[in-house]
């Protein structure tokens, strides 16, 4: 009798479970893009990380629908997280985490370690500044960026294009599938943005905030 499926680690994170590599970023920022909301059905599209000190990304892009692609890019993705001491994210409580989670369940990948090292900056603002009964008035990154900095979005995208842009790059548009990076790196810098503005919050929030109620 065949023995049960185990989720398991990549042979990378495995070689680095006592120890972290020197050189590697101590903090890094995730962001993903998917084809829709419902990880049974939808799957991702991209995955971005950047290190939330020198500002240099890493964008993993899905390059055709096959599960191993998929899978291959969660793996890759996984085994840098795994590296980092904390990773941002901005609303990656009620999305990114779960999601990215629930496709690595199906390909048979743990990420369980990754809730524990997570801090979803919009957590940190609603902690502070919104009052944790009315989390649906938590702004948007959009707006979060424009309040405390001026700045407004250069690609004015939706999560709900990617869909389409994904489905254009496969038809052939090379186009769509810069666009979609240039989204979520475009993401990723405005994370770090906010990140640096509220770091003196974020430390108090992990000093008074326990860390099961952040998941």
């Amino acid at each position: 009798m065949s023995a049960e499926p185990v989720l398991v680690r990549s042979p990378l994170a495995e070689e680095i479970l006592e120890a972290r590599e020197p050189g590697l970023p101590n903090e890094v920022i995730l962001d993903i893009e998917t084809t829709g909301l419902e990880p049974d059905i939808y799957r991702v599209v991209a995955i971005g990380l950047m290190d939330a000190e020198t500002g240099e990304a890493d964008i993993i892009f899905v390059e055709c629908e096959r599960d191993e692609d998929e899978g291959a890019a969660i793996e890759r993705a996984a085994e840098a997280l795994f590296r980092a001491e904390r990773v941002f994210t901005w609303r990656g409580k009620g999305l990114d985490l779960p999601f990215l989670m629930a496709r690595a369940l199906r390909h048979g990948l743990d990420l369980s370690w990754l809730p524990g090292r997570h801090l979803d900056l919009a957590e940190v603002v609603r902690w502070f500044f919104v009052g944790w009964k009315d989390i649906k008035k938590t702004p948007s990154l959009d707006r979060m960026c424009e309040f405390l900095f001026g700045y407004k979005r250069k690609l004015r995208l939706r999560g709900r294009d990617i869909p389409d842009l994904y489905e254009r790059w496969q038809g052939g548009d090379g186009g769509a599938r810069e666009t979609i990076v240039e989204h979520l790196r475009e993401d990723l810098e405005m994370t770090r943005m906010v990140l640096g503005r509220l770091r003196p919050y974020v430390e108090a929030y992990e000093r008074l905030v326990p860390p099961w109620w952040r998941w």
